[in-house]
This record gives structure tokens, sequence and C-alpha cells, in this order.
């Protein structure tokens, strides 16, 4: 059942909220022919930001887009990003979240140190399978193309991103995986093109 995340007042009840709302965490082995991206970008004064939702199916054809202009609320604080986007994206997914059967977000999920990145918030809000494609680990060390943390698989480096699952997903279909980077590629694409 989706639920709306607490808004944190500063920088340590930000982070109860992420070691509280980490607990509903989960695997699943979900069956995908859809798949929503979503991605945000920002202003030149960084007061601004937009957020962009493709959706496509298996074969990577579009078959929707909407769009988000929204302020800027959050600071950027490393490891607490998921208060800055998180919001806006949950906001505009939560319209097409039964339309697609996993959601990829530009972002971290659980390769983070409390295992509560961006991926992770859009996920658990919205109880929906997430995928987090980020550009480079926050935490861990790799053991071949697998990043471990604290002895747990935290993430696996695909197609020049570290995956890492946000919420009921898994890193075993790699397949998957690797189109969902060519799909989180066209979007960040669109959404750098929103600004012009």
């Amino acid at each position: 059942m989706p639920s709306p995340i607490p808004t944190p007042r500063n920088l340590s009840e930000a982070i109860r909220i992420q070691i509280e709302w980490s607990r509903l965490f989960e695997f699943d082995y979900p069956s995908i022919d859809r798949i929503l991206c979503v991605d945000s970008s920002y202003s030149i004064d960084q007061k601004s930001m937009y957020t962009v939702l493709l959706g496509f199916n298996l074969e990577g054809e579009r078959i929707l887009k909407d769009e988000l202009h929204s302020e800027v609320n959050f600071p950027y604080i490393p490891t607490l990003f998921c208060f800055r986007e998180g919001p806006p994206q949950t906001r505009i997914l939560e319209k097409y979240a039964s339309e697609g059967d996993l959601i990829v977000v530009n972002g971290h999920g659980i390769a983070h140190p409390r295992r509560f990145g961006l991926a992770t918030y859009v996920g658990v809000s919205l109880d929906s399978p997430t995928l987090g494609l980020a550009k480079k680990k926050i935490v861990g060390e790799y053991n071949g193309d697998y990043l471990v943390h604290m002895g747990e698989v935290v993430g696996r480096r695909v197609g020049g991103f570290l995956a890492s699952v946000g919420h009921r997903f898994n890193l075993d279909d790699i397949e998957i995986i690797r189109l969902c980077t060519r799909l989180m590629r066209r979007t960040h694409n669109e959404c750098r093109r929103g600004w012009k």
C-alpha cells in the first residue's frame, strides 16, 4: 500500500526517516512488460526542478511521457539525495505506477549507507518494483561486477551504471537491467532537453 514518506525538518530527522523506512524494503521477482523511467534536472540557479517520466515497452518503444516543474525544497546533501528528488518523482509517478511493472530512477537503491537511496524512497513510497541506476558507488567494494557492502550484495555493474534494487525487485535478470540502462539514458537526455 503506498505511503507518504514524511518531510524531514532537519538532517538528524532525515537520517532517522531513512533508517526507519528502509525496514519496509523487500526483494521480489516481478514479471516485467512495461518500464517507467524518471529523472530530474535543475535550473541554472538550482531553485527549480524539471522532472520527466517516460514509459516504454520491452521493445524500447515509448508509450507515454509526462513532466513536472517544481521548486527545489531540500538542499543537495550526499546520502540524503532522496529527499531532494524523491517527492517530485513520486508525485509524477503516482498517476502512472499502475501502468508500469518496473520503475527506474537515476540514483541509488540499497547501495547506500542506510539502504535507502532515491530508488528505495520511490519504491517504498509507491510500494512498486523499483531499480536504481547510479553513476558511481557511495558504499562497498566490487567483487567482480557485484558491489558488496557489510557482507551483502547491494549492487551490480551493468552497462556503465551501478544497478541496485530500490524495492520489490532483484539483480538477477541481466537483460532487463541492460534494457533499463538504455532507457534511462534516453530519459536522462530528454530530461536535460527540458530546460532548452
